[in-house]
């Protein structure tokens, strides 16, 4: 049965069978977390798709700010922090960013996208998104990886430009690791390749 652990003069369990049941928790929970999070990042972009469509689709400065300050103000009201103007101008520009809802990846927080647009290359900013979520990269790891305005080779190589960026980025990433590797002594070499080798790269 294992090893048995007290927990209290009327509870005694086997560890394993404690370490199973509370793994199964914690993956509930961890699954829970992540439904509740995408869905407030859609309802995020919702907002931010119906402000542009309230706007005209079009740049109209003065309704634009007065009608992004009325909504937040009543928002606050109603729902408490979160909707400041800042926030909401961040969902109108979230919507810009991302157009097609579809392509969002549920593995990425509110914070992962706000980062995420700051990118302004089209390319980079999807190749980073789907980067962050197969290699389930924290914010931190994703401001560690730097910020470039562009793929390399995106404005001149067509429809090959997806995997040219792909390209550059993996072995950019195989020489950073085999530096710190070499560095720390050892020669053994993989494909992975960790959020923080990733070099600082400025296009």
């Amino acid at each position: 049965m294992g090893e048995l652990v007290n927990r209290g003069e009327s509870a005694i369990v086997p560890e394993g069978f404690y370490k199973q049941v509370s793994s199964i928790l914690n993956a509930a929970r961890d699954k829970a977390y992540t439904a509740v999070n995408f869905a407030m990042v859609e309802a995020y972009w919702e907002i931010g798709k119906s402000i542009l469509e309230e706007q005209g689709g079009e740049e109209r400065a003065k309704y634009g700010d007065a009608l992004i300050e009325g909504l937040s103000k009543r928002l606050t009201a109603d729902y408490g922090k979160g909707f400041g103007i800042a926030n909401l101008r961040n969902m109108r520009q979230f919507f810009l960013a991302f157009p097609i809802r579809d392509a969002l990846r549920s593995e990425l927080s509110w914070t992962h996208y706000r980062r995420l647009m700051r990118i302004p290359d089209p390319e980079a900013r999807t190749w980073y998104m789907n980067e962050c979520a197969d290699s389930r990269w924290s914010t931190r790891q994703l401001r560690r990886s730097g910020n470039p305005k562009e793929c390399p080779g995106s404005s001149t190589r067509g429809h090959h430009s997806r995997s040219i960026c792909t390209g550059v980025f993996r072995l950019l990433g195989r020489y950073c690791v085999s530096r710190e590797r070499s560095r720390a002594g050892t020669h053994h070499t993989s494909p992975e390749v960790s959020a923080r080798a990733w070099p600082r790269l400025r296009f």
